[in-house]
């Protein structure tokens, strides 16, 4: 069957931050085409809750009961990202087509590629802002509109879908898979480890593994995978330098020059050597992760896996436990 398929990204329910608000504003007459993988996709800016089929589909995500109803709700500005498809849609579904998010089956496998579209039409979106802007005195004070570059779980959240499928029916639905949040009421516990880790500071490391996890959940992969790396790469020259400290017949030149020689992945084989864990899983784990950022940051890759990045701040955290285990120091 030929059917059209439409992702309407929403940026809230409510309000929309200054730059998703330009951006659709400078958007609203135009219409991009935008490539990823086999499929073309047209871009543009739309709303959501045009109609009443829209409208059921943002109606269990409504607090109040009583703004609920029809009346009460406003169309809301969405970035739409919208392709020819040929799909097998069941009898069952034709005869549910009212109940909102009945073929959410059939249209999740295409979000994967409406993301990449995203990411693709962000960047071109970016970096023309970038070069029509920069050296303006208003760039230089911070007044640029950017948009910010898209996370895989912000754009799962509140992702609306329009099918239109022959006979002319028309299926509508939303997935909304985002960060969920949980906070402990008057933890009197954790206002002391605050207040301790006040008074002692955060090691770097720690920071940037915390940075990396923030990533994670967000569904920034790239920079996950650079801060765990990063954090990494701080923590195993943390404990190769104690290490070489202790032995006394090193120099603090000796010491500097061994660094220069030596590659971040034979550093992380040597802190596993140092805990007897030579033949842990660690080992290669760490060298794929100097490997990966290595690519991101030197431009031969841009994508990163979300396995690849969940296995990297994983990996990371392995060797922080190690080194806060020991006796030495982070910085």
């Amino acid at each position: 069957m030929d059917c059209q398929l439409t992702f309407k990204k929403t940026f809230g329910l409510r309000t929309l931050n200054l730059n998703e608000s330009c951006l659709l504003a400078e958007l609203r007459s135009a219409t991009f085409q935008v490539k990823s993988g086999d499929k073309l996709f047209h871009v543009s800016a739309g709303f959501m809750g045009e109609t009443e089929r829209e409208k059921l589909a943002i109606m269990p995500f409504i607090f109040n009961s009583y703004e609920r109803r029809s009346e009460f709700i406003d169309p809301i500005p969405t970035l739409n990202f919208t392709t020819q498809l040929d799909l097998e849609i069941p009898a069952s579904a034709y005869a549910s087509w009212r109940t909102p998010s009945v073929v959410d089956t059939i249209v999740e496998p295409f979000i994967d590629s409406a993301f990449a579209a995203y990411e693709n039409f962000a960047e071109a979106y970016r970096d023309t802002k970038y070069l029509t802007e920069r050296g303006t005195e208003r760039w230089h004070e911070q007044h640029g509109v950017m948009l910010r570059l898209p996370a895989w779980n912000d754009f799962t959240t509140y992702l609306f879908y329009v099918l239109d499928a022959p006979e002319a029916v028309t299926f509508v639905g939303c997935f909304s898979t985002g960060q969920m949040w949980s906070f402990l009421s008057n933890d009197v516990a954790l206002h002391q480890r605050i207040q301790e880790t006040l008074n002692k500071g955060v090691p770097l490391s720690r920071l940037l593994v915390v940075n990396a996890w923030e990533a994670l959940f967000a569904g920034d992969l790239r920079s996950c995978v650079i801060s765990a790396a990063t954090a990494l790469e701080l923590i195993v020259s943390e404990l190769v330098r104690d290490d070489l400290k202790r032995r006394k017949f090193y120099s603090s030149t000796q010491i500097k020059e061994f660094f220069k020689k030596t590659n971040n992945s034979c550093l992380a084989a040597m802190v596993l050597n140092l805990f007897n864990l030579s033949d842990s899983p660690l080992k290669k784990q760490s060298a794929d992760l100097f490997r990966i950022r290595n690519a991101l940051v030197h431009r031969r890759h841009r994508k990163v896996l979300e396995k690849e990045a969940k296995c990297a701040v994983e990996t990371t955290e392995a060797f922080l436990l190690l080194a806060e285990g020991s006796n030495v120091g982070l910085v």
